[in-house]
């Protein structure tokens, strides 16, 4: 069972690994509480606009295999990981 802390230092440990974690963006967190299991690269683009950083996901638990990042760790982070279909697979949100 995957744990609140367990998600925000999944996202904490995300944009650390990441080496070019130096956007301070914000985002609305409403829409970014919308986004969902399920939708599509288009729906979320639509939604948040483009992320700040894309990279492509190795050994992700639940396969998928590409993860966008918007905003950053010193405020508010949005993790969206999408499967090899460009459908969310998973969502992770840290806000303070």
């Amino acid at each position: 069972m995957v744990t609140e802390t367990m998600r925000r230092g999944a996202v904490l440990l995300a944009c650390a690994s990441m080496t070019a974690c130096t956007t301070y963006a914000t985002f609305d967190a409403g829409r970014a509480r919308a986004i969902a299991v399920g939708q599509s690269q288009e729906q979320v683009r639509a939604s948040m606009g483009g992320p700040e950083h894309m990279m492509k996901t190795l050994e992700h638990p639940k396969r998928c295999v590409e993860r966008w990042l918007y905003g950053d760790t010193r405020r508010e982070a949005l993790l969206v990981d999408f499967d090899d279909q460009g459908r969310v697979c998973d969502v992770a949100f840290s806000h303070p």
